[in-house]
């Protein structure tokens, strides 16, 4: 009978050898393809989150119809995929003034999917939370500078304090702190042409465009930070036409 090859200095060994490399490298470049930004304040999210949260289909972004006369692109509903209303909501007419708002929470994603599940959360903590009818502000304001539907225009919304400060009033919301971070050069550029097309398309005043603490002390309610020092400044030199 002869004698069996050994496996030390075998061509079996060289076999071994070469398949720990291969998975050695592998492994490298599947770590390395891993986008680590931001992995301990959003940790993986399962299949189902990563279906909720996929950038919109190109056809879904077009401006709604009610909104085509402002001349700027605002993303509709559709595109985040809002949840319906959950009853029905009060209809005030075209708004006569705005406020300004912001989330007063950091946040500092500027890709769509991050955005768009920000924009549902949201949403959900004001329906299931608050159980208000739908999410309060009529427009939101990204970090990379686009501008999203919320609320119908049409419609009464939820952000100013009472009945009384929402009537005829625009609510729009910035994504982030603006006491704890500074709005980038798009939110700014986005937040401005807003400002003067919504003012120009219904003639509402610059004086009447306010933050929501202003909003709040003409109710007589207690005051407030939002929306913070840097956007209340933006505010601020928007209505002194600077």
């Amino acid at each position: 009978m002869s004698e069996q090859p050994t496996r030390e200095g075998s061509s079996w060994q060289r076999v071994e050898e070469v398949a720990i490399v291969a998975a050695v490298v592998l492994a490298g470049v599947a770590v390395a393809s891993i986008d680590w930004t931001g992995w301990w304040v959003h940790p993986p999210v399962s299949n189902e989150a990563v279906l909720e949260t996929a950038d919109p289909a190109p056809q879904a972004v077009e401006t709604p119809p009610e909104l085509g006369g402002l001349g700027v692109d605002v993303r509709p509903r559709a595109s985040w995929r809002a949840r319906p209303p959950r009853g029905r909501l009060r209809i005030h007419g075209p708004p006569t003034r705005i406020t300004i708002h912001h989330q007063a929470a950091l946040f500092d994603r500027y890709d769509l999917a991050s955005t768009v599940r920000e924009l549902r959360s949201i949403q959900k903590h004001h329906q299931s939370v608050r159980k208000w009818t739908d999410v309060g502000y009529h427009m939101i304001v990204d970090r990379a500078g686009r501008i999203w539907e919320g609320r119908p225009v049409e419609s009464i919304g939820a952000h100013a304090g009472n009945r009384a400060a929402n009537r005829g009033n625009l609510g729009i919301l910035v994504l982030g702190d603006y006491d704890r971070q500074e709005l980038s050069i798009g939110q700014r550029v986005s937040i401005r042409v807003l400002l003067e097309r919504a003012c120009a398309h219904w003639g509402i005043e610059r004086s009447s465009v306010l933050t929501h603490n202003e909003i709040r002390k003409e109710q007589g309610l207690h005051g407030t930070l939002c929306p913070g020092r840097d956007l209340a400044e933006l505010v601020e030199a928007f209505r002194l036409g600077r």
